[in-house]
């Protein structure tokens, strides 16, 4: 099992910086639930339509694995209600408030782990988020995935023994993607697809600074974690691997050839934002695909013959 280093949360804030993250991310899980669970929902319902594709056949019976679930758990819920789910973490994931539970949870992610988990589930983020998407989708009320703590490049699971494999901004904070990429493989079935979705680095949000998620970007300037004079503003809020366009394509060609890959671009006003910025002469190392590029979509199905 890799060491903690390689957790989500191994990036050092100190206290005032997880304080204001804290500040940060409440302010956006506290407004808008029903919306934020209509939004999730419509995203779900959009990977299923996708892999469904891939497949050629209904996602229902089929045995799925995500990877880094984390810890509400909430793709892998979806997925649980027609599906058999195995969803594997590095850290240990806590579904309910208990002294077990949580002395797990400190004594495997850490004290930042253990505190985010607390304030998440005394705040009650998580039961008013499942309650009231058990209310727009009362199907999930049942849902209930397998929860493995595992090391993803060398899970332990047979070979060939799922029709499915997910994950959602996961690989971004992944130390060998690759080797993820290809335990991956082994573990497919002929035939099975893999979806994922990576959040680029270079895209302004790709640091995983909490203020890119505020609306107030006053002294946060845009892509300030990609320019050297800036850079020192920029506070990522957990361990991300800052790997480029060209290396994620690099890699997806050698480990997944011939997956399908979508680009799914930042809209306004990061748009204008850039427009001034090359007036500037800023950022000349990068493309204005890969800066506007938010996200990649990676769907892969494994040859029959295999």
């Amino acid at each position: 099992m890799p060491d903690l280093i390689d957790s989500y949360t191994a990036t050092r804030l100190g206290i005032l910086g997880r304080v204001k993250e804290a500040l940060l991310l409440y302010r956006r899980h506290a407004a808008g639930t029903p919306a934020q669970v209509a939004k999730y929902l419509k995203e779900m319902d959009d990977s299923r339509a996708s892999i469904e594709r891939a497949l050629g056949q209904p996602l229902v019976g089929k045995t799925m694995l995500e990877i880094g679930p984390g810890q509400q758990l909430r793709q892998a819920r979806y997925f649980a209600a027609t599906n058999h789910v195995v969803a594997i973490d590095l850290d240990e994931i806590v579904t309910s408030f208990n002294p077990a539970a949580l002395y797990r949870t400190l004594r495997v992610n850490g004290p930042v782990r253990f505190a985010k988990t607390c304030v998440r589930m005394l705040a009650g983020f998580d039961r008013a988020f499942l309650r009231e998407t058990i209310r727009q989708r009362p199907a999930l009320k049942d849902s209930r995935p397998q929860v493995l703590r595992k090391d993803a490049t060398n899970t332990g699971l047979p070979a060939a023994s799922f029709d499915c494999a997910i994950s959602i901004s996961v690989f971004e904070h992944l130390p060998d993607p690759a080797a993820v990429f290809r335990e991956i493989r082994r573990l497919l079935r002929p035939g099975g697809v893999s979806h994922h979705i990576i959040h680029l680095y270079t895209s302004d949000s790709g640091a995983h600074d909490a203020r890119t998620y505020a609306l107030d970007r006053s002294g946060f300037p845009y892509w300030c974690h990609l320019r050297p004079d800036l850079q020192h503003l920029s506070t990522p809020n957990c361990y991300v691997n800052k790997l480029s366009l060209a290396q994620w394509t690099a890699i997806i060609t050698t480990e997944c050839p011939g997956a399908q890959v979508t680009n799914f671009y930042a809209q306004s006003p990061h748009v204008e934002e850039l427009v001034k910025l090359r007036a500037a002469g800023e950022l000349p190392d990068y493309s204005d695909a890969e800066l506007l590029t938010l996200v990649l979509l990676v769907i892969w199905k494994k040859p029959d013959s295999v």
